[in-house]
């Protein structure tokens, strides 16, 4: 299993402060949006959850490395061992942490292979407690490495 960050097919220029929007709104708005629920975002929030692309609002703000921050999408995949191929693909906000959709791969390939996983192998971003005993309950090998 893997994923990889692809660029989102929107113009820098189309990404909106979420947070200073917000604020611009009038007060009688923002007494609605408390009665239904909503908050105000805070300063510490993460780029992607206090900006958005009113272009391409499904890619979020992701900075990888040291490199700029950048609309993406994330591609996840799972690939067949015997068969080398892409037996279940996903694309999500850049955002997304990959750990974080094993047990959704994991069951996106057995649905579309109709066989049973036996085994995963992950980078260091699936080394998680919620995942190493996700494999042990379904009796799955978990093979996690660190690319450093």
């Amino acid at each position: 299993m893997d994923a990889s960050l692809i660029d989102g097919d929107a113009s820098k220029n189309s990404v909106i402060d979420k947070e200073r929007v917000q604020k611009d709104i009038s007060k009688s708005y923002q007494c609605l949006e408390k009665r239904l629920g909503d908050s105000e975002v805070s300063k510490e929030t993460p780029a992607n959850s206090r900006f958005v692309s009113t272009s391409n609002p499904d890619a979020s703000v992701t900075r990888h490395s040291v490199g700029k921050s950048k609309l993406r999408f994330k591609t996840h995949r799972v690939v067949d061992p015997k068969h080398e191929g892409i037996t279940a693909p996903q694309v999500t906000p850049g955002a997304v942490n990959e750990g974080d959709l094993l047990a959704q791969m994991i069951g996106r390939y057995e649905s579309n292979t109709r066989s049973t996983v036996n085994m995963a192998v992950g980078d260091t971003c699936y080394d998680s407690i919620e995942n190493l005993l996700l494999a042990s309950d379904v009796k799955v090998k978990a093979h996690i490495y660190s690319l450093k």
